[in-house]
């Protein structure tokens, strides 16, 4: 069996709900969330130096936005630590004004609930005013990594300690590490992105997140781009042998959301194959056809994919807007193309 999702971090959650259930898992995607993604690697620092103020590490980590230090300063700093003692060397790269004030706020959120010591450090200490606005100068919605605070504050509201979450999440980290796997492990729940899911088959799959802005995901808003995230849930569903299950929540971090596009196009897309297996035709090179959103086009190459033993097509069309990648059966069955006269 497998679950499948859009986004790596994702599966954060499920996996602290299957390792408290005793299921077992493996992770096929090889990133660490909790260990690599750097908002998260920031927050963890925050925390862990509410518990212990003279962590080295941490306190070097924060540094460089609290208090305005430099990679160079902060390798200065921490030469010099061992014999002075961390905050008061801290005063010499930075006004002792700054160097209270941050040891003041981090006293402070010490005496927080790990949920609210976030807030504390994303509204009265500025992150998230910075993660919006670092977010709008790459081109990426505002939101972006805010909903990363989001969804790890959401796990941390069921703790009243920070020591006791840090805990959690070195666990969560470590059960993570020992689940990745670089393959399918029959017999155990697999984890894994739609991307890694590519030629693979399980008996059943569960697809989570099928919602406007995860699945088609937020940045892929036209074009081949979102064609692309077409294939990706189409080669998802067929994944599945003889079971697919296609979770769309109806709220995500408190807001309401809308089922995605694809899980109608979908069904319609299965009635059609279902009623009229013989009506997708092979592609070739040099086909004319039109599709919904590009116009007239012409195939340029094809590439063959087997799934269950039958053939998929992965067509490069020259339209006038350019060339792009689609699926040729999920384009054909879902009605968003169709093949024209040759002549």
């Amino acid at each position: 069996m497998a679950v499948l999702y859009r986004v790596n971090r994702y599966n954060h959650h499920l996996i602290s709900k299957l390792a408290g259930a005793g299921i077992p898992f493996v992770v096929r995607d090889k990133e660490r969330f909790l260990e690599e993604h750097w908002v998260v690697r920031e927050l963890l620092a925050f925390f862990a130096l509410t518990v212990d103020r003279v962590q080295v590490e941490p306190f070097l980590l924060l540094a460089r936005r609290q208090l305005k230090l430099t990679v160079e300063q902060c390798a200065q700093l921490k030469r010099l630590s061992g014999a002075r003692g961390l905050w008061q060397s801290a005063a010499g790269f930075a006004t002792p004004e700054m160097v209270s004030k941050f040891e003041l706020r981090v006293q402070r959120a010490s005496r927080l609930a790990p949920a609210a010591a976030l807030d504390y450090y994303m509204d009265d200490m500025g992150f998230r005013h910075y993660l919006q606005e670092y977010a709008a100068r790459r081109g990426l919605a505002r939101s972006e990594f805010v909903d990363i605070c989001e969804d790890l504050r959401a796990e941390m509201e069921v703790f009243s300690s920070t020591a006791d979450y840090l805990q959690h999440a070195a666990s969560m980290d470590r059960i993570l590490a020992q689940a990745r796997s670089e393959g399918a492990v029959p017999g155990n729940l697999n984890l894994m992105t739609l991307h890694s899911a590519k030629g693979l088959e399980f008996d059943a799959v569960w697809i989570i997140g099928a919602i406007e802005g995860l699945l088609p995901h937020a940045l892929a808003v036209q074009g081949e781009q979102f064609e692309e995230e077409r294939r990706l849930f189409y080669v998802g569903c067929t994944r599945a042998r003889d079971r697919l299950c296609i979770v769309s929540p109806k709220k995500l971090r408190g807001r309401e959301v809308v089922r995605s596009r694809f899980v109608m196009e979908g069904a319609s897309c299965e009635a059609k194959a279902s009623a009229e297996p013989s009506t997708v035709l092979t592609p070739t090179v040099g086909m004319n056809i039109r599709h919904n959103d590009f116009g007239l086009g012409r195939v340029v190459s094809v590439a063959v994919e087997k799934n269950k033993d039958v053939e998929e097509h992965l067509i490069g069309v020259r339209f006038a807007v350019g060339e792009r990648k689609l699926h040729w059966q999920y384009a054909i069955q879902a009605g968003k193309l169709k093949v024209v006269d040759q002549n």
